[in-house]
C-alpha cells in the first residue's frame, strides 16, 4: 500500500476526492446514509473556557462521509443604569458576543469563530438625578432576558480523516461576552449587569452504513433525569403483541451489553421509557440503543444516543453564598483531586486564585469585597472540566 502511494499519488488523490464527493451526495448500492450526534452542554457566565472531548467516528459503523460541528447558544442578560448627573441623558446598552473553538483535528480550518448578532437595548431616556437610588425617572432596569435564544451555527469540516478512529477528538472552546454603554459618556452613570449562558456543542457524523431492515423505534431520546439517573424514551407507532425492547449500553459504540428489557404493553400506546441507574463505573461517554425484538426472533437496532457522564454523580457545594471574608467549597462524592479555584467579579476579571488538593477548600478573600455578585470558578486540572457558582458579597 505504501508503494502505491509513492508510485501513483495523483491517481490515489483523485480517487479519494471523487469517492468522498460521491459519498457526500449518496451512498453506494447496499448502503444507506445515516448520522450519529454527540453533544455536550455547559453552563457559564458569558465568558468562559472549556475543554471538550468527543469520541472519534468508529469505522466499524460504516464509511464516514461528513463531519459537522454545531453550536447552540442561549445568552441571558440583565442590567440597570442610573443617571448620577444633574442633567438628563440618553443611553443605550450594547452587548457583543463572540465564541470560538479550535482543535488539532481541524488543521488549517482552526480556529472557527462564531459572531452572533449584536444586542442593543435601544435608547433609554434618563432624567437628571433625583437623589433616590435605584428608582425614579433617572433609573432604568432590564430584568434578565434571553437576548440569544438557542442561536445555532453549523460548520462543515473540510478534512474528516482526523475524526476517524477509536480515540477522542479534543476541542478548546472560548466564549466571550462584552457589554458597553453607548450614545454618550459613561461618566457619573451607576451600572451593573448579570450574565449567564448555556452552550450546546455537537459533533455530527454522517456516514454510509450497510442497509438493515430499519427499526420502528421513533423519537428516541436520552436525558439526565437526576444526578444518578438517566431517562430513555421512545415511540413505537405500530406496536404489536409479543414484542420486547432491550435497552443496550456501550462505552465504545461497538460492544453493547443489555441494561434492561421492556415488554410489550398495550396500555402505553407505544410510548415507552426506561430509567437507567448510573453506576460508579459509568464515567466519560455512555452510549445507548434499543434492540427491537419480534416474536419470530428477528430484531432491529435503533439509532445510537450518547451522553457524557463525567462528574454527573459529583458536585461542588459552596457555602455561604452570602459572604463577608471567605467562602468554603466541598467536593461532594469525589476523591481529593488537583483543582484551581478562581474568584472573579461580574465582569469576568480574576481577583484571586488558589490551587488545592482536598475535598474541602477554604478561600479567604485577600481584600474585602464590595457589595455585589461574584463568580467562583473551579477547574479540575486533570480533566480541565469547570464548575462555576455565584456568590454575593454584602
Amino acid at each position: 500500500m505504501k508503494i502505491r502511494y509513492f508510485l501513483i499519488p495523483v491517481l490515489l488523490i483523485f480517487f479519494w476526492s471523487s469517492f468522498t464527493a460521491r459519498l457526500q451526495g449518496q451512498c453506494l448500492p447496499g448502503f444507506i446514509s445515516t448520522s450519529v450526534t454527540h453533544e455536550i452542554t455547559v453552563a457559564g457566565f458569558g465568558t468562559d473556557f472549556y475543554n471538550l472531548d468527543f469520541p472519534q467516528f468508529n469505522p466499524a459503523l460504516g464509511t464516514l462521509s461528513g463531519v459537522s460541528l454545531q453550536t447552540s447558544i442561549t445568552l441571558n442578560f440583565g442590567f440597570y443604569f442610573e443617571n448620577r448627573n444633574i442633567f438628563a441623558i440618553n443611553r443605550n446598552m450594547r452587548v457583543t458576543r463572540m465564541d470560538d473553538f479550535s482543535s488539532p483535528a481541524l488543521g488549517a480550518q482552526s480556529p472557527i469563530v462564531n459572531n452572533p448578532p449584536i444586542y442593543n437595548s435601544g435608547i433609554k431616556n434618563l432624567a437628571a438625578n433625583d437623589g433616590v437610588p435605584n428608582s425614579g425617572p433617572d433609573y432604568y432596569e432590564m430584568p434578565v432576558t434571553a437576548i440569544l435564544n438557542n442561536y445555532t451555527q453549523t460548520t462543515n469540516v473540510t478534512d474528516i480523516a482526523p475524526f476517524m478512529g477509536t480515540g477522542n477528538v479534543s476541542f478548546e472552546y472560548n466564549s466571550s461576552t462584552f457589554n458597553v454603554i453607548t450614545n454618550g459618556s459613561t461618566s457619573n452613570i451607576a451600572t451593573s449587569n448579570s450574565t449567564d449562558d448555556i452552550i450546546t456543542f455537537r459533533v455530527i457524523y454522517t456516514y454510509c452504513a450497510p442497509i438493515i431492515v430499519p427499526s420502528t423505534v421513533k423519537n428516541f431520546t436520552l436525558q439526565k433525569q437526576s444526578t444518578d439517573k438517566l431517562r430513555l424514551s421512545w415511540l413505537i407507532p405500530n406496536d404489536t403483541h409479543g414484542k420486547e425492547y432491550v435497552v443496550e449500553k456501550s462505552k465504545d459504540g461497538t460492544n453493547f451489553t443489555a441494561a434492561g428489557t421492556i415488554l410489550y404493553n398495550q396500555s402505553l400506546s407505544g410510548n415507552y421509557s426506561f430509567i437507567y441507574a448510573i453506576q460508579s463505573i459509568d464515567k466519560g461517554y455512555l452510549m445507548f440503543r434499543i434492540k427491537e425484538m419480534n416474536p419470530d426472533g428477528s430484531f432491529f437496532y435503533s439509532a445510537v444516543r450518547s451522553i457524557l457522564l463525567e462528574d454527573i454523580r459529583t458536585g461542588i457545594k459552596i457555602y455561604p453564598t452570602l459572604v463577608n471574608d471567605y467562602v468554603q467549597l466541598s467536593m461532594e462524592g469525589q476523591a481529593s483531586k488537583d483543582v484551581l479555584v478562581k474568584l472573579l467579579n461580574s465582569s469576568g476579571q480574576v481577583l484571586q486564585q488558589q490551587r488545592a488538593n482536598s475535598n474541602t477548600i477554604t478561600l479567604n478573600f485577600e481584600k474585602r469585597l464590595t457589595a455585589g455578585m461574584y463568580i467562583v470558578q473551579v477547574t479540575d486540572l486533570r480533566t480541565r472540566q469547570q464548575t462555576v457558582s455565584k456568590i454575593f458579597a454584602r
